[in-house]
């Protein structure tokens, strides 16, 4: 830390860092579901929303921070913390899982793998 940041400056983290309450992620998920919008409020564009969780030619499982399973018939999708954090979205199944851990070390796990225990959670639910 920089000797001039004083009590009263906020620190600063350049490589990430999402500081929330669980409640904050799942808020952040049904945005995600809603396509951009929270309490009939739009928080970002639905033409952003859409291309942000459609599958990039050039990294076919991620893009815009999302882990994409193409080959879901729900369009499932996830943000991954590396700390084990997950916010789940199944849009077909109006379904939203948020997943608040704190591993000992950073890993993520690997979010290339389907995320098998998130679509039993969606299909029990959407029963």
């Amino acid at each position: 830390m920089p000797s001039s940041t004083s009590k009263n400056q906020p620190e600063i983290c350049a490589f990430g860092c999402f500081n929330a309450t669980l409640r904050d992620y799942a808020r952040f998920g049904l945005m995600a579901l809603n396509r951009g919008t929270l309490g009939g409020t739009r928080v970002v564009s639905e033409s952003w929303m859409r291309d942000s969780t459609a599958a990039p030619a050039f990294n076919p499982g991620y893009g815009y921070q999302w882990w994409i399973n193409a080959d879901s018939p729900d369009h499932a999708f996830r943000a991954v913390g590396i700390y084990g954090q997950t916010i789940y979205i199944n849009p077909a199944k109006h379904v939203v899982v948020a997943q608040f851990r704190a591993l000992p070390k950073p890993s993520g796990g690997n979010p290339r793998s389907p995320p098998a225990p998130f679509d039993a959670i969606a299909a029990a639910l959407a029963q």
